[in-house]
């Protein structure tokens, strides 16, 4: 992404209050027995944490690149993962 180190953790910090928002948005659902929307809502919020976690560590392009040019995200988090974060 080609991101200076202010922008890339004032990404970062927007993804985790999504992930944030997220994750309380769950836990009312939860409280409502909305279980499909709190699962909706739980799956969110780790994908922003992760989407979080790839830009601090400038892996977010190539899980972007990979989710778009496949269509198949999963793929893409498992390449990432094998071939970037893995010993």
């Amino acid at each position: 992404m080609g991101l200076n180190d202010e922008d890339r953790k004032t990404m970062v910090g927007l993804e985790m209050e999504k992930a944030d928002r997220f994750l309380k948005q769950a836990g009312m659902m939860c409280e409502m027995e909305q279980w499909d929307m709190a699962a909706n809502r739980y799956y969110y919020a780790c994908f922003h944490a992760v989407q979080a976690l790839f830009i601090h560590n400038e892996l977010a392009d190539s899980i972007m690149m990979v989710g778009v040019t496949d269509g198949s995200s999963l793929y893409g988090l498992q390449e990432t993962f094998r071939d970037k974060l893995l010993p």
